[in-house]
């Protein structure tokens, strides 16, 4: 029974405890291991049918998703090239052959913007399936799988299975997190270590769950440095059962050496290959890990804060997931609210409520890299959890009939999401026929990084200030070089005076490539909304979702010719 926002205990939860008083945990003999995981397996055919459909055709659009494969590529590369190198019997020692080896040759660019663990995963799942898209994408794929998995543990052992449900049924088709989870960006796997590593701390009774919950948070950060807020949602946490300020300083210090057990063996890493270097003499100019991190601290300073954007995280949410998550959410965040208003608290509350509330917080005023709703991606499990709270207690509302109040409500949200869900998978690819039209020649692109992985990068425009192509004078130093240019979504991401030159001009191939979906999802990741000018954002979509949705391939002089 529910009386005003607190869920009354099982019978066998003591009422003098934080668990007992406001969670409602499962019993682990009733519930485990069939019941308890059984009706998660229909949910996680469900979260991989719409992740892994057409994967293989699915257009790479995003800009850093270029980056990141050549990232992964050469590190592929790089330990094909070596391992070639230690078997074969050249000139010189084993140590200086795989030294050069891995200088020469090899394809791609190092890692160098301090997300080293995405690189690695994508190396290995090219190592195993081949230098494709298709390997990056299963990375993001799969670790979207895992978190849709992970988030209904947690709500299974927070809440009960009428949160934990709906829940992961509501990341499964959520269309933020699908973006995601199709792209080779570092969201996905990320979000999965970080949500896995919550979940152990959740379990954790001793030194070792703890240490095993913060070496995984280290993992994640590894893979995605935006995920540096992590701390203050442990320290929050950590609240639920104060251990005093000698037992906090304890902890504290365990979970600071796991967290950084994996950055410290990734430097080291680094270290190891640039002594290497030295002792072979092959060159050793690239960055290594914590100069990485200084250099992505510089390039983005905490001098990115805009107040008057705070609308950004609901409009992104309403828009991509639909209003109906959004009002659950608000009514979730007052239950919640209501939940912790009093001491004892319960930890998986206060893990929900760091996990949502310290990213959406942060991110709505403050951008790294302009990626506004690749920040809030960060926070989606918790999301559905606080919505699924929320949906629980409306539910609680019809007495007899809350069950398939749940059924229903989640019914409706999953009908209403297929077309989303439709618009992303079926997004087509127009790379094969650009392709095949460039032919041998050399080309420069608005998105230079993603052309790269399929051209190499010594034949287009990939790296530093001539990858970005941003207005009309920047076209005439790149058909001094490359006498071709793709335009793709990413010259609508800000339309102007250059995508109007494009209209004028007439394109050599012009092929489908991407979806209205996919846009908006562009426009969101780069804008922040003020109150009130969603529709101005809305009013660039329509206008330009059409001409975004299409890769074409100009002749690049004659579009400086006819621009000038």
């Amino acid at each position: 029974m529910i009386r005003g926002f607190a869920i009354s205990p099982p019978a066998s939860a003591s009422p003098s405890t934080a668990e007992g008083r406001h969670a409602n945990p499962v019993d682990a003999k009733k519930y485990w291991p069939w019941r308890a995981w059984a009706p998660v397996i229909p949910i996680l055919v469900l979260a991989a049918v719409v992740r892994l459909w057409g994967l293989g055709a699915q257009p790479v659009l995003d800009f850093d998703s270029g980056v990141y494969l050549g990232e992964g590529t050469f590190l592929a590369s790089a330990t094909q090239r070596a391992t070639a190198a230690l078997a074969s019997s050249g000139p010189g020692t084993p140590l200086e052959r795989v030294a050069l080896a891995a200088q020469n040759g090899t394809e791609g660019h190092p890692p160098d913007i301090a997300k080293p663990g995405h690189a690695i995963l994508l190396a290995i799942s090219m190592l195993l399936l081949g230098k494709t898209a298709f390997a990056g994408a299963l990375v993001s794929a799969l670790a979207g799988i895992g978190t849709v998995a992970v988030t209904y543990a947690i709500g299974l052992r927070g809440w009960g299975p009428r949160v934990a449900i709906p829940a992961a049924v509501l990341l499964a088709i959520s269309g933020e997190h699908l973006v995601y989870s199709r792209e080779p960006l570092v969201e996905a796997d990320g979000l999965f270590f970080a949500t896995l590593a919550a979940l152990i701390s959740l379990r954790a009774r001793g030194a070792r769950g703890l240490f095993a919950a913060a070496l995984l948070w280290g993992v994640a950060f590894s893979c995605n440095n935006r995920l540096s807020f992590l701390p203050v949602v442990v320290f929050l946490a950590e609240l639920a059962s104060w251990p005093g300020w000698r037992g906090l300083i304890r902890r504290g210090t365990l979970i600071t050496a796991g967290f950084v057990s994996p950055l410290v063996a990734i430097e080291a890493a680094y270290l190891v290959a640039r002594a290497t270097g030295r002792a072979t003499s092959v060159r050793t100019d690239w960055l290594d890990y914590v100069q990485q991190l200084a250099t992505f601290s510089r390039m983005n300073p905490p001098d990115r804060v805009r107040f008057d954007e705070w609308p950004t995280f609901f409009v992104d949410l309403a828009l991509m997931d639909g209003v109906g998550v959004l009002a659950l959410l608000l009514v979730g965040i007052a239950v919640l609210a209501w939940r912790v208003r009093a001491r004892p608290w319960a930890r998986a509350d206060l893990l929900l409520a760091g996990s949502f509330l310290v990213p959406v917080v942060l991110y709505s005023v403050y951008s790294t890299g302009e990626v506004r709703m690749r920040h809030f991606s960060l926070a989606l499990p918790w999301v559905m959890l606080a919505a699924a709270l929320g949906l629980q207690w409306l539910a609680a509302r019809l007495g007899r009939y809350e069950r398939w109040a749940i059924v229903g409500a989640v019914t409706v949200l999953a009908g209403l999401a297929v077309p989303r869900i439709a618009a992303l998978d079926s997004a087509p690819s127009g790379m094969p026929a650009v392709l095949e039209a460039i032919g041998a020649q050399n080309a420069a692109s608005t998105n230079g990084p993603v052309l790269s992985f399929y051209l190499g990068e010594a034949r287009t425009n990939a790296r530093l200030r001539e990858a970005f192509v941003n207005v009309p004078a920047d076209l005439p130093p790149l058909a001094e070089t490359y006498p071709l240019l793709v335009v793709d979504m990413q010259a609508y991401v800000f339309a102007g005076d250059l995508t109007d030159l494009y209209s004028r001009a007439t394109p050599l191939v012009s092929v489908p490539n991407g979806s209205d979906a996919w846009y908006l999802a562009d426009l969101l990741e780069h804008y922040g909304i003020p109150w009130g000018a969603w529709d101005d954002l809305l009013t660039k979509w329509r206008a330009q979702s059409q001409a975004a949705s299409q890769l074409r391939l100009y002749d690049l002089r004659a579009l400086v010719r006819s621009g000038g």
